[in-house]
């Protein structure tokens, strides 16, 4: 679904959204990974999102964040505990997504990650592209892209990571890829966006 979403947006010209999809697939792809090589370590993904449960929970006790409506009466310590105890289960241990690209040997890709990460961010680096200035640092207007190269470099790395990613769920699931698959990937090219419109042909 990532990936039609993906494409869709492509046609349309929404670099950035593209640039923040791919993201999510290159997440799924050092998770995929790390599972394949792996297994134990999806129950420390697993403490990771509990771990986000937990946040949510403090939040809601200390009034950070509003109790949602007819939620008033709950116990949260009790459910604080209850997230506590499921981490210990799991080993209480948890994940960076750089340990993730590591384990499932896809670490030449968590350069592509944290630019990736920009659009997906909203980062202010990321966004002075958009913005044109004089000399003297005055803003003058805006630049408005996609140049048609970028929209080929982040669909062509799309299509790479959606190949990878089917790849390793078929290690985990072990439900049998078509042999023209095997075909495709040897004639595939990797592209990494480890900076802005630029790719790396791997054969």
């Amino acid at each position: 679904m990532t990936y039609q979403s993906l494409i869709i947006l492509s046609e349309h010209g929404c670099i950035d959204d593209v640039r923040a999809l791919c993201r999510t697939l290159l997440q799924a792809c050092f998770r995929l990974a790390a599972i394949a090589t792996d297994p134990t370590v999806i129950d420390r993904i697993v403490a990771n999102a509990v771990d986000l449960d937990r946040k949510r929970l403090r939040f809601f006790k200390s009034g950070t964040l509003r109790i949602p409506p007819g939620a008033e009466n709950i116990d949260w310590d009790a459910k604080i505990a209850e997230k506590d105890a499921l981490i210990q289960k799991l080993g209480g241990s948890m994940v960076t997504e750089q340990k993730l690209a590591q384990i499932g040997g896809r670490l030449e890709d968590y350069a592509s990650y944290l630019h990736l990460s920009d659009a997906a961010h909203t980062s202010p680096h990321d966004l002075r592209s958009f913005l044109k200035f004089d000399q003297n640092d005055n803003l003058l207007g805006f630049n408005y892209g996609p140049h048609d190269k970028d929209l080929i470099t982040y669909t062509t790395y799309a299509m790479t990571l959606q190949a990878d990613d089917l790849i390793n769920a078929d290690k985990v699931i072990k439900f049998g890829l078509p042999a023209s698959f095997s075909d495709f990937q040897n004639r595939s090219i990797r592209f990494r966006p480890d900076m802005p419109g630029m790719f790396n042909p791997q054969d």
